[in-house]
């Protein structure tokens, strides 16, 4: 009886013990210390409600809610359809891991798939961020930089240059684009407007590269709107424009500045090239200056079929040169024709003669650069405040006008063969007039010995020479003294004409059926021979 007794009591000593050192109770608990809530051996505290774990603390110190094995200090891990976690402040969420597996910061909007939505501003290395995203790096750190496969897209540079596609250091504020650079609609704006550094600067194949509607690349500067430099030994092209009406087009509002300046000091200034046959390398609206001269090719390696021109005088001669002026009315106005009295010929009449020399051409009004357009032919300009709107400039819809044009560098030769047959005729004709010349003299000198000093006798050149239907020869004769007026042909030295000449010291003759060419005319008294000219018949 005393031992249970004194088991009994061992164990109600026993409990009392375990009781007053764990200090909690059902119901509530008033403490005085520190309590413990919680398990001294090597097993996990379970949390249930309604016989259902609601969480538990792992041997490991991991909470877990939702999860038996939590990975971390706290894994939280919801049901499909339920948020796995919220936090608000006042009743307003400030946080907000959704069903769908996107975060919300500061809002309880459903955030994106997997996303992230931020309500307000998000900042890096700052505490008052002044952008949806704002960054603030040390000074010697990368604010930002983008990577794929260890291979750097973007880099934001602690110089505040932004380098794409490389790593390599950009310009300070500037941009460095490694391989291409394509920007829509508002495209590329610069407002440096220092007196050095680049507006845009750019470096490759394509150094700089813009398509647009209207206008692809459009530069306003001091100097140069648009400035291309190539250094590739090999070959490159310092500005190339691909355009549908023009390639490039420039503009100025000064009468000392140039539209389009091309400067080259080892090769080319300005190249031009079209595979059309049928179009123009270039196409110039006014006068063209060339300091230098005009060249054509014209290496004999570069020919074949080479023969000798025929008769030029006879091609020549059936040209019908005319004084005229261009018309500058409605829209022949806009080709810029030269004005007042012009020098040349006809292309319809040339070209019954020279059909070869004669080219289709058309002017197209609607390609027409509008006068003193001197801004940009865009919507928006930039100006050194940011885009500056502007009306579109219109498209000239007007008409097209066909018309014919002269190739008149393929004369020049043409010229150059007659001016050498012309020649050849000129000699041919003093020699013959050298031997007429000869037989006149040896008939002065054997008439009667008076040769050629008679004394009262003169001869004036004919009026008109040349002529084409008749003229007037002038004389003087000693009076009662009979005068005659022989005409010798020069080509075959036949007498012609004999003109009888009276004391008035006049007489005509006319052509009638005399052959075009050179003649002489010499004036004999009472059958002595006192002088002698020469004379040309043109019909």
């Amino acid at each position: 009886m005393k031992k249970t007794i004194l088991l009994l009591m061992s164990i109600l000593l026993f409990s009392n013990y375990k009781l007053m050192a764990q200090n909690w109770v059902n119901g509530g608990n008033t403490l005085s210390a520190n309590g413990r809530l919680g398990i001294n051996s090597n097993f996990s505290l379970i949390f249930e409600t309604n016989n259902t774990e609601r969480g538990r603390i792992t041997n490991g110190g991991n909470w877990g809610i939702g999860t038996s094995s939590p990975g971390a200090k706290l894994q939280v891990n919801s049901a499909s359809g339920a948020s796995a976690f919220r936090a608000s402040v006042n009743g307003s969420t400030k946080l907000l891991v959704h069903s769908g597996g996107g975060v919300s910061v500061g809002s309880s909007l459903t955030p994106p798939a997997n996303g992230l939505y931020v309500s307000g501003n998000a900042g890096f290395g700052i505490t008052s961020p002044g952008a949806k995203v704002h960054i603030n790096s040390a000074a010697g750190q990368y604010p930002l930089r983008v990577q794929s496969n260890n291979l750097t897209g973007l880099l934001v540079h602690d110089n505040l240059g932004v380098s794409v596609g490389s790593a390599a250091i950009p310009p300070p504020n500037g941009l460095s684009v490694n391989n291409s650079l394509i920007v829509n609609n508002g495209g590329i704006t610069s407002t440096n407007t220092s007196s050095t550094g680049n507006g845009v600067y750019g470096k490759g194949y394509y150094g700089l590269y813009g398509v647009g509607s209207n206008v692809g690349v459009f530069g306003n500067g001091g100097t140069y709107g648009v400035y291309g430099f190539n250094n590739n030994s090999s070959g490159g092209t310092g500005v190339y424009g691909s355009g549908i009406t023009f390639g490039v087009q420039g503009n100025v509002s000064t009468a000392s500045a140039y539209g389009v300046g091309a400067i080259s000091t080892q090769s080319i200034g300005l190249y031009a090239y079209t595979g059309n046959t049928a179009s123009y390398a270039g196409y110039f609206i006014g006068r063209v200056y060339s300091s230098g001269g005009y060249l054509s090719p014209s290496d004999r390696k570069l020919k074949q079929n080479i023969s000798e021109l025929g008769s030029a005088m006879d091609i020549i001669n059936k040209l019908q040169p005319k004084t005229y002026e261009y018309r500058q009315d409605g829209t022949y106005k806009q080709m810029n024709l030269p004005k007042g009295k012009q020098y040349g010929l006809i292309a319809q009449e040339v070209e019954q003669v020279l059909p070869d020399l004669v080219t289709e051409a058309t002017y197209n009004a609607a390609r027409t650069i509008p006068d003193k357009q001197a801004v940009a032919p865009d919507a928006t300009q930039p100006t050194a405040t940011g885009m500056q709107t502007q009306q579109p400039a219109a498209q000239n819809q007007g008409e097209e006008i066909a018309f014919k044009a002269v190739n008149y560098t393929e004369l020049i030769p043409i010229l150059v063969k007659a001016i050498q047959e012309q020649q050849q005729e000129n000699d041919l004709l003093k020699d013959r007039i050298a031997k007429l010349e000869a037989a006149v003299s040896a008939q002065s000198n054997g008439s009667k010995g008076m040769g050629n000093d008679i004394p009262g006798a003169s001869l004036e050149q004919n009026y008109p020479n040349p002529f084409d239907q008749s003229t007037t020869f002038r004389y003087t004769i000693p009076a009662g003294a009979t005068g005659q007026i022989l005409i010798h042909e020069v080509a075959t030295g036949r007498l012609v004409r004999s003109l009888e000449a009276p004391a008035s010291g006049e007489a005509q003759l006319h052509a009638g059926d005399l052959k075009p060419g050179i003649y002489t005319y010499t004036l004999t008294v009472n059958g002595q021979v006192a002088a002698y000219k020469t004379m040309m018949l043109n019909k």
